[in-house]
């Protein structure tokens, strides 16, 4: 999962989808938690330009795994102006990883949450043979 700790870690918005993740039985690799001087190194083989340094750890966490995951989930909180720009340049950056780019703004409840979730991890399924 590529996002802000900050995001990751809220009540609302990250917990939930890290939870049910989990009940799904999905390893998540958090981008967050990455040896932060290799990923901003990394982050240039991505973008020479990306100005937001935690934006520049998310890219060069996904540039360090890319050879070890079957997807990534990008969740962002609404109104993150940069993230919506390098979310962009993510999905176009990484072509052959399957990406589902969730962005959360208030939400009453989490069933199509769970099922855009569910959808994803079921593509990844296909993808390796396991549907």
């Amino acid at each position: 999962m590529a996002a802000h700790s900050y995001v990751l870690e809220e009540e609302y918005i990250g917990l939930p989808v890290k939870a049910y993740l989990k009940e799904m039985g999905v390893t998540a690799i958090r981008a967050d938690v990455v040896d932060r001087r290799e990923a901003l190194k990394q982050s240039v083989k991505v973008s020479a330009t990306l100005k937001w340094e935690f934006s520049r750890e998310l890219v060069g966490s996904i540039q360090m795994h890319k050879d070890k995951i079957d997807g990534i989930i990008l969740l962002s909180a609404f109104p993150c102006g940069p993230d919506s720009m390098v979310n962009e340049m993510i999905i176009r950056k990484f072509t052959g990883i399957p990406i589902l780019n969730i962005v959360l703004d208030n939400q009453d409840g989490t069933a199509g949450l769970e099922t855009r979730l569910e959808s994803f991890t079921d593509i990844l399924k296909l993808k390796r043979g396991e549907l």
